[in-house]
């Protein structure tokens, strides 16, 4: 069986919808803009990191259309 078949029978057992990649780098890039301001990562040395895509949209990228 290959992967991808066995990746359909985990889901269907789970109940789970198949969500394309590109959504579903939409929603995590989503998810992390909407912590900032209030949700701000340091350092031990209080600098703050940068965000994990930074001024990255999934529609720069157009494999992810």
């Amino acid at each position: 069986m290959l992967i991808a078949e066995h990746r359909a029978r985990v889901a269907a057992a789970l109940s789970l919808r198949r969500v394309p990649v590109p959504e579903l780098v939409a929603r995590l890039r989503d998810a992390v803009a909407g912590t900032e301001p209030g949700h701000v990562v340091v350092t031990e040395s209080g600098d703050e990191y940068e965000s994990l895509f930074g001024t990255f949209l999934p529609t720069d990228n157009p494999g992810w259309r």
